[in-house]
């Protein structure tokens, strides 16, 4: 079991009783950890592997008789620290508060303590002594509690309290502080509470006390108008009688006073000629009552107490009655509703005479037809429904045809369904693949009429049946509770709690609510949330073990279907212990195993990791129809996660659609921004070396020509409107010189900033660092204006800052200008 599971009882236990102040938990189990076996050499020998490929794939066969027992069967890992629960503060057993208090109704042990620690330890050290003295009773009580619940639990604490002092190796100072703290908190204590434990009753324990508090609280407001309309028409019936020539008699006279000295005879007399008022017309009368009686015979299923046995028998029916069969529960409903109907068509008839407005001619014929279709919306909300008990066994005789009927009616009754097995090793011999019975999948097939309330938990998460169970009383409609409980059989020596929360933690039968009552959307009704680690296959947590060499070491375990049929002694036969000396690399942890693709499974063995009774470590591998069976729980899991809104495939699908589409149009758009600077870019190139070309030439040609100087601008190639005349053949004496100063004039050329201003994309950032310098053409692309109009670090800096790096800084003009020297440095990537 999942350690989580401590935290969760404590989050159960705040959540019944959400004014208990938090606490800590008792460490679970021993501190001693489970160790590994010495291992020996031989472990990857093939007949080995093969012999356990053979137990996988075909399961056991005659020879391989077991003869391990349920006392010796070794348990899944997770579970060896909660081997005593003893040691454990969980929620049971269970408190049921079923007398004329406000406390809740329904409480765990571990809350009752929590409450008491609250009010009676501070934080000195007599606070703690008395808050470790009641945690260790609190234990003690768990231990009688098994065995000795049915005695109440005050009697309960009593015992455990003397178990404590004649128990306890305590000095005499000791002892006596442990007796003063035990009177102490025995003095808080003010409810005797009904204690039940975790077992195959008290789910409907739960219910038919969660039903009569529920009833308790509805009815709380009519009660007092019901009570008022009462004392209304005994007040028109007891003025009407004052009137009449009874009331004026001389025997009534002398009755209703205790005095003798008064002419009783005389006084009659004097009434009789009084006429301050007449008598009710004698229809009225009747009919007042008449509503009176059926009011009267109604009203003690709304009195504040209906506990003990008079009260019972007072009641025109027992709300808290659990019938075992469809046809008893239908019956019961209708003879309900009958004298409901009648009660209040009563209720309506005495306000109408409170008021004086009742009329013969139209009312009389109204409520002789007066039916269920009458009553409002608040009539029906005090209606009480009607309780049904089943098992798997009820459906052995057609009882499951009446369920679906009930169910799809829209009757309110709601239904406790107990499923105490959830598959039938039977079905091992004839089919390869188990099947778990459809009573434990019932609560998922009734989401389908979506008009039924569903809960499904195991009879060990007490908050999660105390919640859906009023959650189930309050709906309008039909509801099944369906509680897994377990059979004692079928657990070996697993406790009944750690049986019940081994289903829901293993996925085999999870845990949630289904309220149509809560909205419109799958969303507002559906919640798997209880779940631990509700968005994962399985809960993975960590285990501690030591190795043979005494070190420690961790390892995630996820606590799987087969963690929970390896504690099932039925299916002993599809598991084997493999002695530590045949562990081989073939054998893989089950999770691991079921991760892989099927391909990589070709001669792979799943195994769980064990814990004995003594700490030994082990490995058990299984059937493949064990692991058959975990991926059909897991199938099953994924649906409901679907459901819960959790790893929902529609929507997974819906993403990652959405994302291809994004990602194509994305790589679209690149695709034609990358065409279309591809194309600019060979436009500009082109037209750049142009330009650059027409530059040399006719930078070449001036300086033919005798020129010194040209200006120089990037944006518009200097336009030669004549060839120069050719070089005279006469070679002067010092063509030589003019020779290099040609050759150093072209170089000096390419030494004045410039722009390739048809590839400029009109960022701004050059003509916002310097307008003087920088400026834009009539097609918005950037030339140099004047480089002499600013410092040459600004040409530098611009360089930098442009986005596309088509600005040359050239040659700064003021050889004066600080920093040059860094400046030069910088501007260099840009020449």
């Amino acid at each position: 079991m999942p350690t989580s599971l401590e935290n969760n009882n404590k989050q159960q236990s705040e959540e019944v009783s959400p004014a208990v102040s938090e606490q800590e938990f008792h460490e679970p189990g021993s501190t001693d950890l489970p160790f590994e076996p010495p291992r020996q050499d031989g472990g990857n020998s093939e007949d080995t592997v093969r012999q356990l490929l053979t137990f996988f794939l075909n399961g056991p066969v005659s020879a391989d008789a077991d003869t391990r027992t349920a006392e010796n069967l070794p348990g899944p890992a997770l579970l060896y620290q909660y081997r005593d629960l003893s040691r454990i503060r969980y929620d049971f057993p269970a408190c049921l508060n079923e007398a004329d208090t406000d406390s809740a109704a329904v409480r765990s042990l571990t809350a009752v303590v929590d409450e008491l620690v609250s009010r009676l330890a501070d934080d000195t050290d007599a606070g703690q002594g008395l808050k470790q003295h009641l945690y260790r009773l609190e234990s003690e009580i768990r231990v009688l509690a098994e065995h000795h619940h049915d005695i109440g639990f005050l009697k309960l604490w009593d015992r455990a309290g003397k178990n404590l002092l004649s128990s306890s190796k305590l000095s005499r100072e000791k002892k006596a502080l442990l007796r003063e703290n035990l009177d102490t908190a025995r003095q808080g204590l003010e409810i005797d509470y009904k204690i039940i434990p975790c077992d195959a009753d008290a789910p409907a324990q739960l219910l038919s006390t969660l039903m009569v508090s529920h009833w308790q609280q509805r009815c709380s407001k009519w009660r007092e108008q019901l009570e008022l309309l009462i004392l209304q028409l005994q007040d028109i019936l007891s003025v009407d009688f004052e009137h009449s020539v009874k009331a004026k008699s001389p025997d009534y006279l002398r009755e209703a006073t205790s005095t003798d000295d008064i002419d009783f005879e005389a006084m009659a007399s004097m009434l009789a000629t009084d006429h301050l008022g007449d008598p009710l017309a004698l229809t009225r009368r009747e009919r007042i009552q008449t509503t009176l009686e059926t009011l009267l015979q109604v009203k003690p299923l709304f009195d504040p107490v209906i506990s003990g046995e008079k009260r019972e028998t007072a009641l025109p029916f027992s709300i808290r009655t659990i019938f075992n069969d469809c046809s008893t529960a239908l019956d019961a409903y209708q003879t309900r509703m009958r004298i409901m109907i009648e009660f209040f068509k009563a209720g309506r008839i005495a306000q109408l005479e409170v008021e004086n407005r009742y009329r013969e001619a139209s009312h009389d014929d109204f409520f002789r037809h007066f039916t269920v279709s009458h009553l409002s919306a608040d009539e029906l909300v005090l209606c009480p429904p009607v309780l049904l008990g089943l098992d798997k066994d009820s459906f052995a005789q057609g009882g499951g045809t009446e369920l679906l009927e009930i169910m799809g009616s829209g009757l309110n009754i709601k239904v406790l369904l107990l499923i105490d097995d959830l598959y039938n090793s039977e079905q091992m011999t004839s089919r390869s693949t188990m099947l778990i019975d459809w009573p434990a999948r019932l609560a998922n097939m009734l989401m389908a009429l979506n008009h039924v309330y569903v809960l499904q938990s195991p009879a060990s998460r007490l908050s999660s049946l105390h919640n859906g169970i009023l959650e189930g009383l309050d709906y309008e409609g039909p509801a099944l509770f369906s509680v897994y409980t377990g059979k004692k059989e079928n657990r070996a020596a697993l406790p009944a709690y750690l049986d019940a929360a081994s289903a829901t933690e293993s996925r085999t039968f999870p845990l949630f609510f289904f309220n149509p009552g809560k909205g419109q959307t799958q969303a507002e009704r559906m919640d798997v949330s209880d779940n631990s680690q509700c968005d994962q296959d399985w809960p993975v947590e960590p285990f501690t073990y030591q190795t043979a060499n005494d070190d420690d070491v961790t390892v995630d375990l996820a606590f799987t279907p087969a963690d929970f049929l390896l504690c099932d002694p039925r299916f002993i036969t599809q598991f084997r212990c493999i002695p530590a000396e045949q562990w081989h690399e073939s054998m893989l942890p089950l999770q691991d195993y079921l991760s892989l693709d099927p391909e990589a499974l070709q001669n792979r063995i799943p195994y769980l990791l064990t814990v004995d009774n003594d700490g030994r470590l082990g490995r058990v591998i299984m059937t493949r129809s064990i692991v058959e069976w975990v991926q059909q729980c897991a199938s099953f899991w994924h649906n409901l996660q679907e459901l819960g809104g959790i790893n929902n495939s529609f929507a997974l699908k819906l993403i990652a659609t959405e994302k291809d589409r994004l990602a194509s149009d994305m790589q679209e758009q690149v695709d034609a921004l990358e065409e279309k600077y591809a194309i600019q870019l060979d436009q500009d190139i082109g037209k750049l070396t142009g330009e650059i070309i027409q530059r040399i030439a006719a930078q070449l040609l001036l300086d033919a020509a005798g020129s010194t100087e040209i200006p120089i601008r990037a944006t518009t190639a200097p336009t030669v409107e004549s060839t120069p005349p050719a070089p005279s053949p006469e070679i002067s004496e010092t063509a030589p010189e003019q020779e290099e100063e040609e050759d150093e004039d072209e170089i000096g050329a390419f030494d004045e900033a410039y722009i390739e201003t048809p590839r400029c994309t009109s960022c701004d950032d050059c003509t916002n660092l310097n307008g003087q310098q920088f400026a834009y053409d009539e097609n918005k692309q950037a030339y140099i204006k004047d480089a002499a109009a600013g410092p040459y670090k600004d040409l530098v800096r611009a360089a930098e800052l442009c986005p596309v790096k088509i600005i040359h800084p050239g040659k700064p003009k003021n050889p004066a200008e600080t920093g040059l020297e860094e400046l030069l440095k910088r501007a260099a990537p840009f020449m």
